[in-house]
């Protein structure tokens, strides 16, 4: 049984989700809030598996409240909102918030979508391993320096196999809370971690794909590139319908690169393009993409970063640098294979460091280096200004 907790200001909304979800007999809503502080004492008393959050809330909204229950007790939360293109929502995100769904507009479908939202976070969450603050993990660094004119690798120095492995860092909160499921390891295929494979020539492309927990992810990253990147770069996040443009005006306001939703325009070095919610996007020879609305199987998560990965590694070939980041399910996998049967370069991200350890396993087997996430916009940058061989 999945147990909910509600938390929403409308007495109203509060009813009919819980009707809702209540309906599917493998959920039990254990807890409803009308304000933040509501929604922090019925976590901590009833210890759901998963709670639905509003943004604006009477005294504490939505955002401090997951502050405080990650704080206490982290906990899988999903945003419900309709500020879709307000920051105040990506902040969610990266207080420990997983996902971000449209708030339901009285529609069967849009309620259903939501329903299946809440069961897919929950039914991924394996269990919860500590209870330490939110941004109890490194601090961040400063942007690398800018993209010199003529660049050449940066240094790496790879691990010995003997090597003793460092001590793991402390997690914060929206790490601990998913583990790969029933205790089974990674994969025993792929690399170590820490260790890149060499590949001739710099990356011409660059595709990170993420789903749940990949807004913050994705912030840390591209914040960390230098200016005048020099490739193009397209973010395939998971996204619910109407957040990719408040995502990328999110995104740009850290990044030194100039991050938009794509329109059919061309891929230019230092542009970062996230792909948009309702489409997929498939890479052209030119420099060129086309968007593809309204593809994939009923229900599927959009946009799929198969289709971008696959699309790109036939136009790219080693020139392509993938990086898959933390996310449920297992897109990209399939897209990962392709870039790594056409000679293209693979990232992923490390469980550690995963919010959710679904993505990065699955392509892991393809991997050139698996690696934290504080480590990963380095090793974008090694792959993208190294020379040729």
């Amino acid at each position: 049984m999945i147990r909910v907790v509600v938390a929403d200001d409308s007495a109203l909304f509060r009813a009919v989700l819980k009707s809702a979800l209540e309906a599917d007999s493998e959920i039990q809503v254990v807890g409803r809030a009308s304000n933040g502080d509501e929604a922090i004492e019925a976590v901590v008393r009833t210890e759901p598996d998963i709670v639905t959050m509003d943004v604006v809330m009477p005294g504490r909204g939505g955002e401090d409240a997951i502050k405080e229950i990650m704080k206490r007790r982290p906990t899988p939360i999903v945003v419900v909102s309709s500020l879709d293109r307000n920051a105040i929502v990506f902040r969610m995100l990266a207080a420990g918030a997983l996902d971000v769904v449209a708030k339901p507009d009285g529609s069967q479908a849009a309620m259903a979508a939501l329903v299946k939202k809440v069961k897919d976070l929950a039914q991924a969450k394996e269990s919860i391993r500590s209870s330490r603050r939110a941004g109890s993990g490194p601090r961040p660094q400063p942007p690398l320096p800018s993209v010199p004119a003529s660049p050449s690798p940066l240094p790496h120095a790879p691990v010995p196999a003997s090597a003793p492995s460092a001590p793991a860092r402390p997690k914060t909160p929206v790490e601990e809370l998913f583990r790969s499921p029933a205790g089974k390891a990674a994969p025993a295929a792929g690399p170590a971690e820490h260790g890149p494979r060499e590949a001739p020539g710099p990356a011409r492309l660059v595709v990170i794909a993420s789903s749940a927990g990949g807004p913050p992810a994705l912030e840390k990253v591209l914040s960390r590139l230098p200016a005048r990147f020099p490739v193009p770069v397209i973010v395939v996040q998971h996204i619910a319908v109407g957040f990719a443009s408040g995502l990328a005006a999110w995104l740009g306001a850290t990044s030194p690169n100039p991050v938009s939703v794509p329109h059919g325009d061309p891929l230019a070095p230092g542009s970062i393009l996230v792909a948009p919610d309702d489409a997929d996007v498939e890479v052209l020879s030119g420099r060129k993409i086309q968007l593809h609305r309204g593809g994939g199987a009923p229900g599927a998560a959009h946009p799929i970063a198969d289709v971008t990965l696959r699309s790109a590694a036939a136009v790219y070939g080693e020139g392509l640098l993938a990086v898959i980041l933390t996310g449920m399910g297992s897109d990209g996998a399939s897209g990962a294979a392709a870039v790594k049967s056409r000679g293209g370069r693979v990232i992923v991200q490390d469980e550690a460091s995963s919010a959710v350890y679904g993505m990065p396993r699955a392509a892991r087997p393809f991997a050139d280096a698996v690696l934290p996430l504080d480590e990963i916009a380095a090793e974008i940058v090694r792959f993208a200004t190294r020379s040729g061989s």
